[in-house]
């Protein structure tokens, strides 16, 4: 089972920590309006569709920091027990008129 961990902000970036007990708890599938780095010290999987439609599967060793592209739905699935992983963004990035805005929550409901 993951645990959301709640959210922190530090200088320009945004932090979604999340647990996972055991090797195949997996996040909901959902997506971001924005880019994010996954953080994570131990091996995860990330799956999902890409916006043209390809499915994405991917495993990625501990300290890789995948980036997941913004509008992909995806999960990310814990490979061992006992995994911790942040989801990193930008608080700043620019909206569809350049000018920058805040990502104080960037996900977007399933």
């Amino acid at each position: 089972m993951r645990q959301f961990l709640g959210e922190f902000t530090r200088g320009p970036f945004h932090g979604h920590p999340n647990y996972m007990e055991k090797a195949g708890d997996e996040t909901e599938l959902h997506e971001h309006r924005y880019d994010h780095l996954v953080c994570c010290a131990k091996p995860i999987r990330v799956q999902g569709t890409l916006q043209d439609g390809t499915p994405y599967d991917e495993t990625y060793p501990p300290l890789s920091f995948p980036v997941i592209a913004a509008n992909v739905r995806h999960k990310i699935i814990a490979v061992e027990d006992d995994t911790t992983f942040v989801c990193l963004f930008s608080t700043w990035q620019p909206d569809e008129n350049g000018a920058p805005m805040y990502a104080t929550d960037p996900k977007v409901a399933p």
